[in-house]
């Protein structure tokens, strides 16, 4: 996923905020519970308030990330 949020950085620079997290790690838990994440990988998207615009579970296409952000960005 690192390479993917990489992608993503060069792309849209600070418009975007990235957060990594590991899935299997103890002090996770919390997060891994309200977001409800039962697997790795997973990407969540959300807005500016921090509303859930589409979660992605599994590979995604960078296309497919793009098109979510794009409109997002531009508000």
């Amino acid at each position: 996923m690192k390479p993917v949020m990489a992608s993503l950085k060069e792309r849209f620079g600070a418009s975007v905020t990235y957060r990594y997290h590991e899935f299997n790690q103890p002090e996770t838990a919390q997060i891994n519970r309200d977001f409800d994440i039962q697997a790795h990988p997973m990407i969540f998207i959300l807005d500016r308030r921090g509303n859930l615009v589409r979660k992605f579970p599994g590979v995604v296409p960078m296309e497919e990330l793009v098109a979510t952000l794009q409109p997002l960005v531009k508000q």
